[in-house]
């Protein structure tokens, strides 16, 4: 079975893009220490400031179960909540 990429875009409420960025960053630390982790990246928008991109690769979906069941991730849920506006997550097999 090949590893899963999770893609996650958020957008800030407008002047709370510091405050998103911030909860953003203290999730990355915590999650790349995680088993199962192979790769998360933040990225924010050239054209956007509001506008973050979580790039996450998993060793398979146990390890993202775990992910999302951590006191870390449900922390960071709670504390970005009321920072933004939209969020959207996909899960991804590579076909290719």
């Amino acid at each position: 079975m090949s590893p899963i990429a999770v893609s996650a875009t958020l957008t800030a409420k407008p002047g709370r893009e510091e405050e998103a960025q911030n909860v953003l960053l203290e999730v990355l630390k915590h999650s790349r220490n995680e088993e199962g982790c192979l790769h998360y990246n933040l990225h924010q928008s050239q054209d956007d400031p509001k506008a973050f991109m979580l790039y996450e690769l998993w060793k398979n979906q146990n390890a993202i179960d775990s992910h999302i069941e951590s006191a870390h991730y449900q922390t960071y849920r709670i504390n970005i909540e009321p920072l933004i506006d939209v969020r959207n997550v996909q899960k991804w097999n590579q076909i290719g």
